[in-house]
């Protein structure tokens, strides 16, 4: 499954999920916050609360909405991503390490709070890659 994910600046995730939630009405199916992570440690309890990771569904399809990382911000037309998620290990591996060959690699491949193996990458074309084993 192809799903896209939105990125916010400045902590705007939780307002953007609540909006997106009353809009299709549906209810998220997991909400991870960077406090939660552990490298999550050494950042201020404002930034802590910013989601990592979360999920909804529109109209049968996953949308993936996250906060950028604490500090860092991200320009509109670059504020999406395209996310591979799959059970098939083996095949996620393939594809990252196919992708991320010519790639600035964001995250390498490993586990997360809500991914056995999760990575992202933004590719020579500058479109940013999501890779979530399911």
């Amino acid at each position: 499954m192809l799903t896209t994910a939105l990125h916010f600046n400045d902590g705007k995730c939780e307002d953007a999920l609540k909006f997106y939630l009353e809009i299709f009405n549906t209810k998220d199916t997991g909400i991870h916050r960077y406090g939660d992570m552990q490298q999550g440690d050494n950042l201020s309890v404002e930034h802590k609360k910013y989601i990592a990771h979360s999920e909804i569904t529109v109209y049968g399809q996953k949308l993936m909405l996250s906060d950028c990382y604490p500090g860092e911000s991200i320009s509109i037309g670059e504020n999406f991503s395209l996310s591979i998620n799959t059970t098939d290990l083996a095949e996620l591996e393939r594809v990252y390490n196919k992708l991320s060959q010519t790639a600035n690699i964001i995250m390498p491949l490993a586990a997360t709070e809500w991914s056995k193996a999760y990575a992202m990458i933004k590719d020579k074309f500058g479109i940013i890659w999501q890779f979530n084993l399911d």
